[in-house]
């Protein structure tokens, strides 16, 4: 997030920006070893990183995580989907992942897999009963 965007949300939002969250996010991604971080942080920043190359990331309510297909989503296009309370029922307050994340992607599958796995990721395909690609987020071996 560029420091205009960080000026802009500040001036829009006043004190409900979180400006400190998000210049200690910029702080970590630029000075930290991307493995040291929390799983929600680098689940951000591979998700950052595909939106760089092209892709939309798009979170569903739990209904249009149902029929995906009746969603109105963008055909054509490399889109990542998340199932909005299940991204908030997966990770913990500290970010750690506690519970595998299901996902749902169209575009290029591969390219989004050698991405997460760059940020230390567990992302495994399972079959899919729709055109979309299913997966899940899973957490690591210990």
């Amino acid at each position: 997030m560029p420091l205009t965007l960080l000026l802009e949300r500040g001036r829009r939002r006043g004190t409900d920006a979180n400006l400190r969250k998000h210049v200690e996010y910029l702080y970590r991604s630029c000075t930290s070893v991307i493995e040291e971080q929390t799983d929600l942080f680098r689940l951000t920043y591979a998700i950052e990183t595909l939106k760089e190359r092209g892709w939309q990331n798009q979170l569903l309510s739990a209904r249009e995580w149902q029929q995906p297909e009746k969603a109105g989503l963008p055909a054509g296009r490399s889109v990542l989907y998340t199932e909005k309370n299940a991204l908030h029922a997966s990770f913990d307050n500290e970010g750690s992942l506690r519970q595998p994340l299901p996902l749902m992607a169209s575009g290029d599958v591969d390219e989004l897999v050698r991405i997460f796995r760059e940020y230390a990721l567990l992302l495994n395909t399972i079959p899919s009963p729709t055109s979309l690609q299913c997966l899940v987020l899973e957490t690591k071996p210990s």
